[in-house]
């Protein structure tokens, strides 16, 4: 018996392609990566400005360095995620072939 009376080679055929999944966790790490400890030089002079720039500059490194850990925890979710997809799917191959055996 085949799948749905479709024929053996549609029953093969079916699988997920995880490939842009894991692409798109690559592509997210370099982003984070880059992101992560991005350091402006110091502010010098004396000028009244100075600190000002200099407090600025802390703060934007401070929000890329949380912006970093917040993708890569995303990154880790997405491949733990398509190692679930990719599971499920060969879980439901084999159910399948038990069925139609």
């Amino acid at each position: 018996m085949t799948l749905a009376g479709l024929g053996e080679d549609l029953a093969i055929e079916l699988s997920v392609n995880t490939d842009g999944l894991l692409a798109a966790a690559a592509s997210s790490e370099a982003a984070a990566d880059g992101l992560k400890g991005v350091r402006a030089a110091p502010s010098v002079g004396g000028r009244p400005s100075s600190g000002g720039v200099t407090a600025m500059n802390s703060a934007l490194a401070a929000t890329r360095d949380r912006q970093s850990t917040r993708i890569a925890t995303q990154v880790d979710r997405l491949r733990i995620g398509t190692a679930a997809y990719a599971s499920g799917d060969v879980a439901g191959a084999d159910a399948i072939s038990v069925v139609n055996m």
